[in-house]
């Protein structure tokens, strides 16, 4: 199998109804405000801009809404309460002030629709456009943390489907994150956590897909977080969201259906960076997914590289040998 699939289809590239998979893309980046990038949106998918607040705005185009905001809590409410218009000077003084240094860490973020993931390349060319504005990603500075979020759906919601991803994406992580060359302020930082050593080695001898109510228990149970580098909370919330939400009591949860694929970095004003090469990387996952015979080949492969090393060198060991059965 060649490491890379040289087209941008996936291994099955339509849903069960006959339609071409969707894909959302996230990118989070700095050096730019909501209107700039808001305007970037509209130019290149031919859209009109709503701006909310300071820290929201829509762009509505035929391919559907594209939203452009900041990605922290904090500064989201400071731009509602400068709509109001009603606080006095001094709290405005101070809230400017914080927003000042808010703005400086926190990710400004570009959400796209759902497409068609044929339109991927003119999430290129947003990424392109958002960079010549003077847009950067995580290489911008060691507070940086960004990433670029890719949320395929399934090709279909069955148990089997979705197991299988999660466990292509466990026996491939290692070799994902050397591939990647995950940026250093990235990884001192939990967004995309591997998962748990004890989940993958579940994973590894599970070869058929339990129930759905029991294949969500046993990811909850070993990833009770958002912080992964394929996050299926989304997923598994537009399953059973009272399920999701009695063991994750977090309101960032979306319910969607899709998966949340956190891994790779933004790497907005980087010459040569292409989305469409991160999506060829998690087809890689899909390939993996779709074939039973490379799945059992490289879990039973893995299980032999985790009992034969020891815990501290057997992620680098297998991200090693991976490149070579992948050839």
């Amino acid at each position: 199998m060649e490491t890379l699939r040289a087209t941008l289809d996936p291994p099955i590239p339509r849903d069960q109804r006959g339609e071409l998979r969707t894909v959302g893309v996230e990118i989070e980046l700095t050096g730019l405000g909501v209107g700039t990038i808001a305007e970037t949106v509209a130019r290149l998918f031919d859209g009109e801009v709503s701006r909310e607040t300071d820290y929201l705005a829509r762009v509505a185009t035929d391919l559907g809404e594209f939203r452009v905001e900041v990605d922290l809590h904090l500064l989201q409410r400071i731009g509602k309460s400068r709509e109001n218009h009603s606080d006095g000077a001094v709290v405005s003084a101070l809230r400017d002030a914080v927003a000042s240094v808010a703005e400086r860490i926190a990710p400004f973020e570009v959400v796209t629709p759902p497409l068609p993931y044929t339109e991927l390349p003119r999430v290129d060319e947003l990424a392109d456009a958002l960079g010549a504005v003077g847009g950067r990603g995580t290489h911008a500075g060691l507070l940086h943390a960004f990433g670029l979020h890719i949320n395929p759906a399934p090709p279909d919601m069955s148990a089997a489907t979705i197991h299988s991803t999660i466990r292509a994406f466990a026996i491939l992580e290692p070799w994902l994150r050397k591939r990647s060359g995950i940026d250093v302020s990235r990884k001192l930082t939990p967004f995309v956590d591997p998962y748990p050593a004890a989940y993958v080695e579940r994973l590894l001898v599970q070869e058929v897909a339990p129930a759905m109510d029991r294949l969500i228990d046993e990811y909850l149970r070993y990833n009770a977080t958002r912080n992964r580098g394929l996050d299926v909370l989304p997923l598994f919330a537009s399953i059973d969201r009272d399920r999701v939400m009695a063991a994750v009591a977090d309101p960032r949860i979306k319910a969607r259906p899709t998966f949340h694929y956190r891994l790779p970095d933004s790497r907005v004003g980087e010459a040569g960076w292409r989305i469409t090469d991160e999506w060829r990387l998690w087809l890689l996952v899909e390939e993996v997914a779709a074939s039973r015979r490379q799945m059992a080949r490289l879990a039973e492969a893995y299980a032999a590289t985790l009992h034969g090393s020891s815990a501290a060198s057997a992620q680098q060991e297998w991200a090693e040998r991976c490149e070579i059965l992948l050839e």
